[in-house]
């Protein structure tokens, strides 16, 4: 059964970017088939994955490219894995279980975040509904104070043209009351002593 780039990404517990980038820097240690000519499938070898155990270890133990080339070069080689065919398509299919187990997570958490979203949109759709019936009500306050306004405005000029009258009518009997008086008083205005004479 050839070694694929996941089965190898599975075993060490990398990210399959992880083991092409390791496959491309370490090349030259590799098989043939794990560094493949462009548009060829990679396939790993049991001594490929010797060197991707020692790669593994070093990286755990902090080492950097460098060492690592250097010790591969001086003919070090991790331990050999000790799974076999049928292990192998095991581990394959548990790792394809696990992807199937992180996707219904991943979906139960969108599931999850999809009900908060709509129960916000909810709130927020009550929210609005809330506040077009309090401008439904603030509309029909208004109307009520246009018209009050209109019949006080109505109200208003009637009593400012009854002051008016009544100003004109008081000052008219006031005038009329001054000139009785004056008679009474016998004070008219030279003119106005025949009607004096009369009375005598």
């Amino acid at each position: 059964m050839p070694i694929t780039t996941k089965t190898v990404a599975v075993y060490f517990k990398r990210s399959g970017p992880t083991i092409r980038n390791w496959a491309r820097e370490f090349a030259d240690h590799l098989s043939p088939t794990g560094s493949p000519e462009a548009g060829k499938v990679r396939e790993f070898t049991v001594d490929d994955m010797q060197v991707f155990d020692l790669i593994a270890k070093m990286k755990d133990q902090g080492k950097t490219y460098d060492e690592i080339h250097a010790a591969l070069k001086s003919g070090a080689r991790g331990d050999p894995p000790d799974l076999d065919e049928s292990a192998l398509e095991v581990l394959q299919a548990a790792e394809g279980e696990r992807r199937v187990a992180l996707e219904v997570q991943a979906l139960q958490q969108v599931i999850v975040d999809l009900r908060r979203q709509l129960d916000r949109a909810q709130e927020a759709a009550a929210q609005v509904e809330e506040v077009k019936l309090e401008n439904k009500a603030l509309q029909t306050s208004l109307s009520h104070l246009e018209a009050d306004r209109e019949e006080l405005k109505d109200r208003l000029d009637k009593a400012m043209t009854r002051i008016e009258t009544l100003s004109r009518q008081l000052g008219e009997e006031y005038v009329r009351g001054v000139m009785d008086t004056l008679q009474r008083m016998g004070q008219f205005p030279a003119g106005q002593g025949n009607h004096q004479s009369k009375d005598t």
